[in-house]
């Protein structure tokens, strides 16, 4: 396996991020401006793998705390390039991620994927996230999930971990 080193975003990691985002499917990709907001104020909450000789940006995890709800927490985007998948490291970011934002006080840690997004699906749910049925979701094959939740015809699963 490559060495790698995972350290908290600095705001100049952000174009290399997004363009790890855009190898990163099935992942939505975003603007640049999004992938900048998060390596300029969200740092502590935000992580990137690079391979230790090379610098090269591996992967990324971007989250945030809830300015509403301090207890809550959200993990935006989580990339890895495809050769670090299935190695453990995205299961260590979520790790950084949870141990940072519960050392703040954090006690839930929601996220979103897409219903097609099977490998996300499985990933998250063998991390103990569980999607939670609302007024507004329709339940497919043990999943719930909420129609229209990004815009019409956006569909999403949402999940939460308890911390």
């Amino acid at each position: 396996m490559i060495d790698v080193n995972i350290r908290n975003v600095v705001e100049d990691d952000f174009l290399e991020i997004s363009c790890l985002a855009e190898n990163c499917n099935p992942m939505s990709t975003m603007t640049n401006s999004v992938y900048h907001l998060f390596t300029k104020h969200f740092k502590n909450t935000s992580f990137v793998v690079e391979n230790r000789s090379s610098h090269e940006i591996l992967g990324f995890l971007l989250g945030f705390i809830s300015q509403d709800d301090p207890n809550e927490s959200y993990i935006h985007l989580l990339c890895m390039d495809p050769i670090l998948r299935g190695k453990g490291v995205s299961k260590t970011l979520i790790g950084m991620f949870i141990q940072t934002v519960s050392q703040i006080g954090c006690k839930k840690v929601k996220l979103v994927t897409k219903p097609h997004n099977t490998i996300s699906i499985k990933f998250y749910t063998k991390m103990g996230f569980k999607s939670y049925p609302s007024d507004k979701t329709v339940e497919i094959d043990g999943i719930n999930i909420q129609e229209d939740y990004d815009g019409h015809e956006d569909d999403k699963i949402i999940f939460t971990k308890q911390i």
